[in-house]
C-alpha cells in the first residue's frame, strides 16, 4: 500500500433546530487541522445549546487543501488538471460526527495528512 502525505483542511457543519419555530438551521466553518476543528465544533455546539436550540449535531470532513476533494483543479476554459497535491484522489480523507447518537464516531481513510 502506498501512503501519500498531503496537506489537508477540515470543513464542518453544525446543524440545530429552533425549538419555538421548528426551523432547521446550520453553521459552516473550516479549520487547518483536526484539533482546531474539534474545538470549533464543540464551541459552536455549546453556543447553540445555550441559545436554546435543540437536536444539535455536527459533521466534519478532512479534504485535500488544494482541490477540496474534487481530485482536479480547473486550469482554463473548462479544462481541468489532476490535483498535484493528492494525485487526483476524489472524496474525503477522514470524518467525524458529534451529537445525539453520533458521539465520537470517526472514520479514517487510506491517505494521511502531511505534517
Amino acid at each position: 500500500m502506498i501512503a501519500y502525505a498531503i496537506h489537508t483542511k477540515w470543513k464542518f457543519i453544525v446543524e440545530f433546530e429552533d425549538e419555538e419555530t421548528g426551523a432547521i438551521e446550520g453553521t459552516l466553518g473550516e479549520a487547518a487541522d483536526r484539533d482546531e476543528c474539534e474545538l470549533l465544533v464543540e464551541d459552536e455546539m455549546e453556543y447553540q445549546r445555550l441559545r436554546g436550540n435543540i437536536r444539535v449535531t455536527a459533521e466534519a470532513v478532512e479534504l485535500c487543501e488544494q482541490c477540496e476533494g474534487e481530485g482536479s483543479i480547473p486550469v482554463e476554459d473548462g479544462i481541468v488538471s489532476i490535483c498535484d497535491a493528492c494525485g487526483g484522489r476524489i472524496g474525503i480523507l477522514s470524518t467525524f460526527k458529534r451529537g445525539r447518537g453520533a458521539e465520537m464516531i470517526s472514520t479514517q481513510f487510506h491517505l494521511r495528512p502531511a505534517s
